[in-house]
């Protein structure tokens, strides 16, 4: 079996233990990952020596958006692709991406202002389109991986899986405790849990569905909600003095590595010293 992983920040992490379990159980030939922000791609290659580049198909999304900018725009490629991609619009992946269309701070703070211009927009569209067409017809993947989809990467390589009759399915965070589904598109609507919130409605003999709710309801007005990602309270960590000098350290660190070693040409990125 040939894989591809979309990844988005730290979930290159939680994809590559997934492969390692899954080489456990199944024969993979093939494995290919698309990655963004090059800071984060930086620690986890250093602090993980068993993730090998050499070992799989990268595709780097900060060198997609570094090359467009010595690509000219040809529209007859984007017209070509629009009809390999017939029935999506192809534009709807840079705009459903923050990173490319709004500000360099919107991770930060709400920055509308525009960090591309259309030209540039059109290139960075153009590059991504040949560069991951090229690379899933190198790697033939049986199955494409993602997760909450929100890159303009993700979006068109669901375009290319659904439009070449590759198996598809994306990761979500269902935002209820720590439950997660996999869906077979980019949206929200998620089938399986379509179709057994259609079941209920034609019954409504499942008296686990509303005590369930009930619950959820009751714990979401006495306390905290806490669902996937949500980090546990840590009195000792909210109180900033004592953790000063070690907070000085590590951003210091991490100053030091986005300038010097990566992040600093990769518009996902911000300095770690403006973000704290």
């Amino acid at each position: 079996m040939n894989i591809f992983f979309i990844s988005q920040s730290g979930s290159l992490k939680m994809f590559h233990r997934l492969l390692i379990s899954l080489k456990e159980k199944i024969n993979i030939n093939n494995v290919g990952f698309y990655v963004t922000d090059s800071f984060n791609y930086y620690i986890y290659r250093k602090e993980n020596t068993n993730f090998i580049e050499q070992d799989f198909e990268i595709v780097k999304e900060w060198e997609i958006i570094n090359n467009s900018k010595f690509k000219k725009v040809d529209s007859k490629i984007l017209k070509e692709y629009s009809n390999i991609l017939e029935g999506f619009n192809i534009w709807d992946s840079i705009t459903s991406d923050r990173f490319l269309y709004y500000g360099k701070k919107c991770n930060l703070y709400q920055n509308y202002q525009p960090r591309f211009n259309e030209q540039e927009l059109n290139s960075i569209l153009q590059t991504a389109l040949t560069k991951i067409h090229k690379t899933i017809i190198k790697l033939s993947p049986d199955i494409i991986l993602g997760y909450n989809c929100i890159t303009f990467g993700e979006t068109l390589f669901y375009f290319f899986a659904k439009s070449l009759k590759i198996k598809y399915a994306n990761l979500r965070s269902l935002k209820l405790q720590n439950y997660v589904c996999y869906g077979d598109s980019i949206h929200k609507s998620i089938k399986p849990i379509n179709n057994i919130y259609k079941q209920y409605q034609k019954t409504q003999k499942e008296d686990r569905f509303i005590l369930e709710a009930e619950k959820f309801i009751n714990q979401s007005k006495n306390k905290r909600v806490k669902y996937e990602g949500v980090r546990q309270n840590n009195k000792k960590e909210a109180i900033f003095k004592k953790n000063f000098v070690k907070i000085i350290k590590n951003v210091t660190k991490s100053e030091y590595i986005y300038w010097a070693k990566a992040g600093r040409k990769d518009n996902q990125c911000s300095s770690p010293l403006l973000s704290l």
